[in-house]
């Protein structure tokens, strides 16, 4: 949702950001048509449902509501999250069950599950792709498994519980702490991406913080050794402890020089102890 903003579409920011996050797939009509059919069914055991919907349409859904206050927490790239609290699955599942409990024969209860299990697949785009883009991850923790020997090498070789990292890319640094949390991130994710680009992140370039930050990114995401001082001082301010790099980046040898020693190679990436 990085490409829609409260400020530029005002009222239409909820409809652009529904609109997107639901691409071509149909259930949140499916989900429209649930709370319809229960609603002039009069369905008492429904009633959570409906009272819960219209609660979040008039509030964290409502465009005047996301306009005049959401709009001022500043987080209008993360808004699409408050859809996942629509109960779609739950009650679109709980609606065919009860088109089917209309049936009064066998035939008929089985020619309505086949037309609706029909129709969720057709209308579902991830299932119609699944064979095109199904891929099975590399181990049960659904990271690559170079991320796994980054992780082992490093704790092989580190005394310290929590040692500092520094990421070769946005790739590594998303993953590492989610498989494992007790490394720690020299560089903040907001920062990273803002320095990479991403105009949804805002920084003051001047704060000590960001330009400490930015000493080590020129280095290790922009190959700019010219200011060799500032990195190395910035490594030892931040106290990071190791810096993954691609095992073909041009400055694997300017670490070296600078007594960061190489303590192991996996899959494209090597791994630097950093003189701190």
């Amino acid at each position: 949702m990085g490409d829609v903003n409260i400020d530029e579409l005002g009222l239409s920011f909820v409809k652009v950001c529904l609109n997107n996050y639901w691409g071509n797939i149909c259930f949140f009509g499916f989900f429209a048509a649930c709370i319809l059919w229960f609603f002039c069914r009069k369905k008492h055991s429904t009633n959570l449902f409906l009272i819960y919907t219209a609660f979040l349409f008039l509030t964290i859904y409502n465009p005047i509501f996301v306009k005049y206050i959401f709009s001022k927490l500043g987080s209008d790239e993360v808004y699409y999250r408050f859809f996942w609290l629509l109960p779609v699955s739950i009650l679109l599942g709980y609606c065919c069950v009860n088109i089917i409990d209309y049936s009064k024969t066998k035939f008929g209860t089985y020619a309505l599950s086949f037309v609706l299990t029909i129709l969720i697949i057709l209308t579902g785009s991830p299932v119609k792709n699944i064979f095109t883009d199904i891929s099975m991850p590399d181990n049960l923790f659904k990271v690559p498994d170079s991320l796994l020997e980054i992780c082992n090498i490093i704790h092989r070789d580190s005394e310290d519980e929590n040692p500092k990292i520094v990421a070769p890319d946005t790739t590594i640094h998303m993953l590492i702490r989610q498989y494992d949390p007790s490394l720690l991130l020299t560089i903040d994710r907001n920062t990273l991406l803002y320095r990479l680009g991403n105009p949804n992140f805002v920084f003051d370039e001047n704060t000590p913080s960001y330009q400490v930050q930015d000493a080590i990114m020129e280095v290790v995401y922009y190959n700019d050794i010219s200011q060799k001082n500032k990195f190395i001082n910035a490594i030892e301010k931040t106290k990071t402890n190791y810096i993954i790099l691609y095992d073909t980046s041009p400055i694997c040898d300017f670490l070296q020089e600078n007594s960061f020693e190489n303590i192991g190679i996996t899959d494209g990436y090597v791994i630097y102890r950093t003189p701190v």
